[in-house]
């Protein structure tokens, strides 16, 4: 637990604020004291200024779905208050760690322990389930575990199945389903997924992918279901792989697997003598917990170390494997001319939108100190607004919740080699053009021969460093334009000097010369969501570098000129039409692929990504 902060109140409702747990997505959570003495976790909401009217209602739902799945599963609803002029809920304060800071600091368990623990979890999503609410976003860092078991946590992106709804949403990556990651709906069948890759994670120390780097790279491993099953112990099979199975129909229901869990349990329970069923480390932390609460409810405040891992009542998870990036970009870089300019957006809903693509723009080579830039990071994600055909927005709120959306999708008409999106996995046909222009010719030197062998229609995983105006990559390579990596798409190959490449802020060209031959590729960017590009404030529009990429949870190592980062929502059709939504944020707009479409897109808000869950 941390101290109150300068923005921290006195008291919230009856409560007064004895620390603060932590910072999940739009909302903070305080430790609060009752006038009776009584421990409880307080939410409130963190807008800026006055709460809007569509904040308030998710605020309002989320309060509503606690309250419904009230038991020993989970932390119950104390009281709130959804239209005070700042909301706030209040549920009883959990003295337990979370799984994931568990395994974190005292390692995996052993499969009689993951057994109990399943068990428990079960229980609790086969009551959640049976109060028609699903859960999500279930992973170790939402399931905390006090000495009298595991409870639930977190219903900030939970739905009910008695709600018609046309919001998709996401949870954490690593513990996500494939249905989820394609941009499927979310259904009880999603949590049990969830929950097998959280007991994948809790006997092994890892999440069950390969560890990419990446996030985009990470949730094309989800959609696919392709696992990385290695180190699962053979005696938790059976019951980890049925919950992984890509098929949501083919996975058993929550009260399947207790029926099944409860008595085997029980005979090793009775075979033990009623001994502890936890490592010795897990019940050292457990019991530290506890003594921390009690000391809290009767001294008042205790600020331990804030450095100090896991803190109780938390559910946080810290930056999962995902939050590597790709490699910096080589050290020689290839020869390449200046970067394409950063370009201007307006505020969406402001005013017809302009088209600012020639306004003049900083040049992103002023400064080069400071870190390198790290492309991709955890995408954040969250539900996604479905409309109708191919066009979708992502509400940033629900974005910058600890996992990403990505609505595979596909401009009609502009990609041959992507399927189209509609909530089920891309199939993928090789179709693109190919042409004969310049026509490979045997060379011993293997980056002209990567580039001769590009052809128009192929998709490269390559971006531009912010800083140097040059290529992330020193030779390009091809990657299916369905597939996440794909950043930029190849419009040309047969251009002199790239001069007379199509321009735009979505559009570049990339220029190799080995000595005996030149080689220009003329490219354009490929949108996705959740992607994250360096922008500045120029009045009240931003000028944004269409072309780089960033890590989103990296917006403080951004170097002058660029001051913040903005975050792709949404690819639409035609350069009219605006961005702006009833979910209380602001988002711009610039004009892309010729006039063609545009992109919508939202500032990340300061302290991300501490701000979100």
């Amino acid at each position: 637990m941390l101290p109150p902060g300068a923005d921290d109140p006195e008291s919230i409702g009856p409560y007064r604020v004895l620390g603060r747990l932590s910072t999940v997505g739009m909302g903070r959570v305080h430790v609060g004291r009752s006038p009776g003495g009584r421990l409880v976790a307080v939410k409130t909401l963190l807008a800026e200024g006055e709460v809007s009217d569509a904040a308030r209602r998710r605020f309002a739902r989320e309060v509503s779905l606690a309250r419904r799945v009230g038991g020993p599963y989970t932390a119950n609803v104390v009281d709130a208050a959804p239209d005070a002029e700042r909301p706030w809920m209040a549920t009883e304060f959990i003295p337990g760690p979370s799984l994931h800071d568990l395994v974190r600091l005292c390692g995996p368990l052993p499969s009689d322990a993951v057994l109990r623990v399943a068990a428990g979890a079960a229980e609790a999503l086969h009551a959640l389930h049976e109060a028609g609410v699903v859960h999500r976003d279930v992973k170790p860092g939402n399931i905390l575990l006090p000495a009298d078991g595991p409870r639930l946590i977190d219903f900030g992106i939970s739905q009910a199945t008695d709600i018609t709804r046309t919001t998709l949403t996401l949870g954490t990556i690593s513990y996500t389903s494939p249905e989820q990651a394609r941009g499927e709906e979310s259904t009880a069948a999603s949590d049990v997924y969830s929950l097998g890759a959280t007991l994948f994670h809790i006997a092994t120390g890892r999440p069950p992918y390969r560890d990419t780097g990446d996030t985009l790279r990470l949730l094309g491993q989800v959609a696919r279901g392709d696992l990385d099953l290695a180190g699962l112990p053979p005696e938790l099979e059976p019951l980890v792989m049925r919950c992984l199975r890509d098929d949501p129909g083919q996975r058993p229901r929550p009260g399947e697997l207790l029926d099944e869990l409860a008595p085997v349990v029980a005979a090793r329970q009775a075979a033990t003598g009623g001994a502890p069923w936890l490592p010795p480390e897990w019940l050292r932390l457990i019991e530290a917990y506890e003594t921390e609460v009690r000391a809290l409810g009767e001294r008042g405040p205790a600020v331990p170390d804030p450095r100090a891992p896991g803190r109780p009542g938390g559910g946080s998870d810290p930056a999962d494997p995902a939050a590597t990036a790709f490699p910096a970009p080589p050290s020689t870089p290839l020869p390449e001319p200046a970067a394409a300019p950063a370009v201007l957006a307006s505020p969406a809903g402001d005013a017809p939108t302009r088209d600012l693509r020639a306004a003049p723009a900083p040049d992103p080579r002023l400064r080069v100190s400071g870190p390198p830039p790290r492309p991709f990071g955890r995408g954040p994600g969250g539900p996604g607004r479905r409309f109708s055909g191919v066009w979708w927005l992502v509400p940033p709120v629900v974005l910058s919740i600890l996992a990403a959306l990505i609505v595979l999708w596909v401009v009609p008409g502009r990609d041959n080699d992507s399927a189209a999106a509609g909530g089920s996995p891309a199939t993928v046909t090789a179709t693109a053009t190919r042409t004969t222009e310049n026509s490979p010719t045997p060379t011993s030197d293997p980056t002209a021969r990567a580039f001769a062998a590009v052809r128009t229609g192929d998709c490269l995983d390559a971006y531009k460093n912010t800083f140097t105006g040059r290529w992330s990559a020193e030779m390009p390579k091809r990657v299916n334009c369905a597939a996440y990596e794909a950043h930029v798409k190849v419009t040309s190959t047969n251009k002199d000097d790239g001069t007379d490449c199509p321009r735009g802020p979505d559009r570049s060209h990339w220029l190799y010369d080995s000595g005996a031959d030149t080689k220009i590729l003329c490219l354009e960017r490929q949108f996705s969501p959740a992607r994250c590009f360096p922008a500045r404030s120029s009045g009240d529009d931003v000028e944004g570098d269409l072309m780089a990429s960033w890590d989103c949870d990296k917006g403080d190592q951004l170097a002058l000129p660029y001051e913040f980062l903005m975050q792709m929502t949404g690819l639409n059709q035609g350069s009219s039409g605006d961005c702006s939504s009833d979910d209380g944020h602001r988002y711009w707009k610039w004009i892309v692929q010729g006039g063609e479409a545009h992109i919508c897109a939202w500032r990340l808000p300061p302290g991300y990504p501490e701000t979100k869950s």
